[in-house]
């Protein structure tokens, strides 16, 4: 009981402190970047699912709520983990395992094995070519 406490402790510090990241390049990104239609969002949302994509993140980190905000109501297609360990619902024990640093990181997994990962905010083009996701409509 101890080790899980020190455990939650540890990852409770780590959110706080480093977890909500956003890239050094975020800013120049964004003004570079064209907005996809909602129904472009909607493909991506949904082949990052399909695909085994989770997304870990943090109610009170603004680089998760702007990742969230990117995607707008397309975001409900996406599988997402709270791991703020004071939030409703969170999910604590499945973010020490899976050793989440930065919130919000993106993993695939296959057979319970992790096959990739990004961490930080990060636009929807990048997840589009990180997934090998086609949302040209």
């Amino acid at each position: 009981m101890k080790k899980i406490a020190i455990s939650l402790l540890t990852l409770l510090l780590i959110i706080l402190l480093s977890a909500c990241q956003k890239n050094e390049n975020d800013q120049s990104k964004i003004t570079n970047f064209e907005e996809p239609s909602p129904q472009s969002k909607e493909i991506l949302a949904r082949c990052l699912t399909d695909k085994g994509f989770v997304m870990y993140g943090s109610i009170t980190c603004s680089a998760c709520r702007a990742q969230r905000k990117l995607f707008g109501k397309a975001f409900e297609y996406i599988t997402d983990i709270e791991c703020n360990p004071n939030a409703p619902g969170n999910q604590i024990e499945l973010c020490l395992k899976k050793k989440i640093r930065k919130t919000p990181t993106w993993i695939l997994e296959k057979d319970e094995k992790e096959i990739k990962r990004m961490e930080s905010y990060q636009l929807l083009e990048d997840l589009e070519s990180f997934a090998e996701c086609d949302i040209k409509t």
